[in-house]
């Protein structure tokens, strides 16, 4: 049972990465454009076309073998060289004093800390897919079907384009981000006026499925009005947004957050759902995942760029010793920027971040207040997705047609009626 589901998910896997280039200890990060003779897919010779079924599935499995050598060699030196980068922290650590080492800690460039955090995902993958293939395997193939993320990078192999526009691996990212905005908006819109279908099939919970709903409402005219306000785009806008939530993120209080605020409970299920997308824009999550899996996924993602933060800050890093892929590899995980941008535009996106949500901060908590990190990032990821959807760079360019920051004062004027008549219905009761 275990061998035919462990071949199913190597079907799977295959039949996902058909279209990808020949070995898998191609570059991950790779920005350079598929040439113009490549973007059919592979040719006879590569898939076996023209040749009997017998010798197109030995050159199939052949190529299978082969990328699983690839990857497991290409895990195991990665592996190599992160105790080589542990060492070098720990050593760090005895010199300054501390206790222990951890993934904070010093004597190591950024370059090092961003290949030594890769590794541990990758780790942390490969036990998961060991988990699944001993103890659910007949569960592995869909997990991967769900969930193509969860395949360690060394097995990843950057997939060819199969259109006739040729397109990088950040024009793709950035298509997928506009998509995930625009999803989330009409979902947001249309969770304010239409119940969920579960809460219709229950008769008890009517008030609290309209309490939600005129929640998500105003949410949803608040942040329409922010966004079609003056100078509310580029870095002033994610400034403008943390500091319009700062009753949220703040309070004098010497209570920490509850789990439930920390977690982004709170937040509307569209908001998560398109914060999940435009992260994994290159492997989106299923649409048929739950909203509890889908949170998990963007508080681990938030967690993984705070501790990031941490590191850059708690070390004082340059910036400007951080540049091309580096640079685009830690914009893109805080959803910074896009096509287009130069180095310098990165880095100021960057600087900015850890500005408004490292270093404002912690001059408020040294002051006894405290502060929702995780909620912090989660707005100004989802203002950072919205702003790169908007920019005239973003290579999904249909979507601009309707970007005329037309919010409107019909809107604005339906809103305040809407909200007027709620408020006379409350005070009749």
């Amino acid at each position: 049972m275990r061998l035919s589901a462990l071949l199913s998910c190597c079907a799977l896997f295959a039949a996902a990465t058909a279209s990808a280039a020949s070995t898998a200890a191609a570059p991950a990060v790779s920005t350079a454009r598929v040439p113009a003779t490549d973007v059919t897919g592979p040719g006879p010779s590569e898939t076996g076309g023209g040749k009997n079924p017998v010798v197109a599935l030995a050159g199939f499995v052949k190529d299978q073998v082969v990328r699983m050598k690839d990857g497991t060699i290409e895990l195991y030196t990665n592996h190599k060289k992160c105790n080589d980068i542990r060492s070098k922290q720990k050593e760090f650590a005895v010199k300054s004093g501390q206790i222990r080492r951890d993934a904070t800690t010093g004597g190591i460039t950024y370059a090092e800390y961003d290949f030594l955090q890769r590794g541990k995902d990758d780790r942390g993958k490969l036990g998961s897919l060991l988990f699944m293939m001993f103890f659910a395997p007949n569960f592995l193939p869909y997990a991967i079907m769900f969930n193509p993320g969860m395949m360690p990078s060394p097995f990843k192999v950057p997939p060819r384009s199969s259109g006739a526009v040729e397109e990088t691996r950040w024009e793709a990212i950035s298509r997928q981000r506009t998509h995930a905005v625009i999803g989330a908006m009409m979902d947001m819109e249309k969770s304010a006026r239409v119940a969920p279908a579960m809460a219709k099939m229950n008769p008890f919970g009517g008030a609290k499925t309209k309490r939600n709903m005129e929640r998500i409402d105003q949410m949803a005219h608040a942040g329409g009005a922010f966004l079609a306000a003056s100078g509310a785009s580029g870095l002033q806008g994610g400034a403008d947004i943390l500091s319009l939530l700062s009753d949220k993120l703040y309070k004098a209080s010497a209570e920490p957050f509850t789990k439930k605020e920390t977690q982004l409970v709170a937040v509307p299920k569209p908001i998560i759902k398109g914060l999940a997308s435009a992260i994994s824009a290159e492997s989106p999550p299923s649409g048929l995942l739950p909203n509890f899996i889908l949170r998990g996924q963007v508080v681990n993602h938030i967690q993984k760029v705070a501790t990031a933060d941490e590191f850059l800050f708690k070390q004082d890093i340059d910036l400007a010793t951080v540049s091309g892929d580096l640079l685009l590899e830690a914009c893109n995980l805080r959803l910074i920027g896009g096509p287009g941008r130069s180095d310098d535009e990165l880095r100021e996106g960057l600087k900015q971040w850890l500005n408004v949500v490292v270093a404002e901060p912690k001059v408020k908590t040294d002051a006894n207040m405290q502060y929702n990190s995780n909620l912090a990032r989660a707005a100004l990821m989802g203002y950072n997705a919205v702003d790169g959807a908007r920019d005239d760079r973003s290579s999904s360019y249909l979507p601009r047609l309707l970007f005329q920051g037309q919010y409107g004062a019909q809107s604005t004027a339906q809103y305040e009626k809407e909200t007027a008549s709620t408020k006379r219905g409350r005070r009749r009761k």
